[in-house]
């Protein structure tokens, strides 16, 4: 490999290493709740793998040593960018779906049924007697209210507080809630919104 290929080659790697940094970055605003550490524990891998080779094959070595350091200084820099990029992208989800989850909380309470979480509605009516409370085109009218924020179910506390749970890892259950009264357990996000998890 000449020097022109080997410096093409280089910035390849180079290129491909910042794409897989920046990629967690874009699921936090596109997705706030939905970040999960295998993601950026992957993502990471695959750009210090890139940037080992781009660290191997460019000739510059003022280069190499400058994306050295970089990935030296790098997982304090990203985590301490990470944490603040995702609060920030939580509050600005809230912003833009604050009065629709305001009013999904209004409704779950008011249908008075505490725990929804069963996919079909045979299934969700032969659970309790509370439940014939709701009829099968309410049920799928709350089950696809509730899927539009990617949820998969809901449960209300005895204080009156809603926990939304959601679709998003198969590890824990975690979610966000709707606390009447803070009991310090949870992050508050903005208002009387938190980030919960089991």
């Amino acid at each position: 490999m000449d020097l022109k290929q080997r410096k093409n080659t280089a910035w390849v790697f180079l290129t491909l290493a910042s794409v897989f940094l920046i990629i967690p970055y874009i699921r936090i605003f596109s997705y706030p709740f939905h970040s999960e550490f295998i993601e950026w524990a992957f993502c990471s891998f695959v750009a210090f793998i890139f940037s080992v080779c781009f660290i191997i094959i460019q000739p510059n070595k003022k280069l190499k040593v400058i994306w050295l350091i970089l990935i030296i200084t790098s997982p304090l820099v990203f985590i301490t960018l990470g944490i603040f990029l995702s609060e920030k992208a939580e509050e600005n989800y809230f912003n833009t779906n604050g009065q629709k989850l305001q009013a999904l909380v209004s409704e779950v309470k008011n249908k008075k049924i505490k725990n929804f979480n069963e996919p079909k509605y045979e299934h969700f009516i032969q659970r309790d007697s509370l439940n014939k409370l709701i009829n099968e085109d309410e049920f799928n009218d709350l089950k696809k209210k509730l899927e539009d924020f990617e949820f998969i179910s809901y449960r209300i506390a005895e204080d009156g507080s809603v926990y939304f749970v959601l679709d998003n890892s198969d590890w824990d259950l975690n979610g966000i809630a709707y606390i009447e009264y803070d009991n310090g357990k949870w992050k508050r996000i903005t208002g009387n919104w938190y980030k919960w998890s089991d």
